[in-house]
């Protein structure tokens, strides 16, 4: 074998890239564009490393595919459910009576996004601290319901949360938390 560079070495790198072993496929040297088969080119020194799989452009081409996909089907629902009941619709005497042309109908109903029973906002001021249930199912005309009991063996500290449904926007109600059979807080929200 000659020496390195002549042709008997170049001969010779080219024949060791003959064998069946993958690592040692023929490639061009980026440099000199010279074909090598090992890891560094005889003619011009460059090393000759393979790119991690992670920096070629279709491993990134392959994960944005795969990506598409899975936000895709997560997005996606099935709507052979809303195509099987949508054609079937046929607008009933509510909505015709509600929607005529693009004016809205005086005589329709009016949303009804309020509660017109349970406790008001003057019942519930007047429940102060220190009541009993009694006292307190009196002001407000009905029974709680229980949303919470503690009891710890000692009746001084065994604590009970009630709530009411009250009157005014929809969801509208009060708490009131009693600790030894006494009233010790409350809270409401969009009581009228």
């Amino acid at each position: 074998m000659g020496s390195y560079g002549s042709p008997e070495h170049l001969d010779y790198v080219r024949n060791v890239g003959n064998s069946n072993n993958n690592r040692n496929k023929m490639r061009k040297c980026p440099n000199c564009g010279a074909k090598v088969t090992s890891e560094f080119c005889p003619i011009c020194g460059t090393t000759m490393r393979r790119k991690p799989v992670y920096k070629r452009w279709w491993f990134w081409l392959i994960i944005i595919v795969v990506g598409v996909f899975a936000i895709g089907s997560l997005g996606g629902g099935d709507d052979s459910k809303l195509a099987a009941v949508s054609p079937g619709f046929q607008p009933g005497p509510q909505t015709s009576a509600i929607y005529q042309g693009s004016q809205p109908n005086p005589q329709a109903p009016a949303d009804n996004f309020e509660q017109t029973s349970g406790v008001t906002l003057d019942n519930f001021g007047e429940v102060k601290t220190g009541m009993s249930y009694s006292d307190v199912r009196a002001i407000l005309g009905v029974d709680g319901e229980l949303m919470s009991q503690v009891d710890i063996g000692d009746p001084e500290y065994e604590t009970e949360i009630y709530t009411w449904d009250g009157r005014g926007m929809l969801g509208a109600n009060c708490n009131v938390t009693f600790q030894g059979g006494k009233v010790v807080a409350k809270a409401q929200i969009g009581l009228k």
